[in-house]
């Protein structure tokens, strides 16, 4: 039988394998601890990003339904009228509109009555069929509404202003929108059917 002997030099490289020693264990749990924290700001900041990104996105979408609709709706108009609060606009047609797709049945379109309910722009829709307006909310995450003629006092132009609810961090004027449109009839001095 053949016995192996072990030199003593190789008890210093036989101590080295045992493992680590508790400091190394805590230096490196410090180290992935730091790595896993770096980590999750990352994902925190970029998912704080995509939301407002998100937002962004659906506000965009808001304004511009509500700009294409009171547009339309503006310039198709024979006359407007505003309340004296500014609050709400009402266009009227006189048979410019007729079988309008607003309308149930084909029906033509009498006026169209825009106004605020917070937090939704409210549109009205009158036609010759129906007595008074069928009202829905047109676009939500609105903070006011407001409309004003311009020249003052004169109805060729109408301008609105909206204002949305402030995302986090924004500063409150940067979610003020106006936009100006023109009533075609009084612009050109009368509409001919």
């Amino acid at each position: 039988m053949e016995h192996h002997t072990v030199s003593r030099s190789l008890f210093p490289y036989a101590r080295r394998c045992q493992g680590f020693s508790l400091v190394e264990l805590m230096v490196a749990l410090v180290i992935g601890l730091i790595v896993v924290l770096g980590a999750g700001q990352l994902f925190i900041a970029s998912k704080r990003t995509y939301d407002q990104m998100e937002q962004l996105a659906s506000r965009q979408q808001s304004l511009r339904a509500l700009y294409d609709f009171i547009s339309l709706d503006v310039r198709t108009a024979t006359s407007a009228s505003i309340n004296a609060a500014g609050s709400e606009l009402t266009l009227f047609y006189e048979g410019r509109r007729q079988a309008d797709p607003a309308c149930s049945g084909g029906g033509n379109l009498v006026s169209v009555k825009y106004s605020y309910a917070s937090p939704s722009v409210m549109v009205g829709v009158q036609c010759d069929s129906a007595s008074g307006y069928t009202t829905n909310a047109l676009v939500n995450g609105v903070e006011a509404l407001s409309f004003s003629p311009l020249p003052p006092e004169e109805l060729p132009y109408v301008e609105a202003n909206v204002t949305f609810e402030a995302m986090s961090g924004e500063p409150a004027d940067s979610s003020i929108f106006s936009f100006v449109v023109a009533l075609r009839c009084a612009v050109f001095d009368g509409c001919a059917s």
